[in-house]
């Protein structure tokens, strides 16, 4: 789960993808109003099967900012 705060509005996407590069997920990709947003991944790939364990990378395009995060998926 992500939280995020817009100080203006715009497109929001967020996307997970795997160390090779691949995009694994789109979890939001919308047009928000400015303040508070939150982003949820339940840990599937955008065909609905269940990721494996391992580092992922989410990127967070938000009103023209970007920022790339680890994350560690552990079953």
């Amino acid at each position: 789960q992500w939280t995020y705060t817009l100080p203006v509005a715009g497109p929001v996407v967020i996307e997970i993808f795997d160390l090779a590069g691949r995009r694994v997920r789109t979890v939001t990709q919308s047009w928000q109003s400015a303040g508070a947003g939150q982003a949820d991944w339940d840990l599937t790939d955008d065909e609905g099967r269940a990721v494996a364990t391992g580092l992922y990378l989410v990127r967070a395009v938000t009103a023209g900012r970007q920022s790339v995060q680890r994350l560690t998926v552990a079953r």
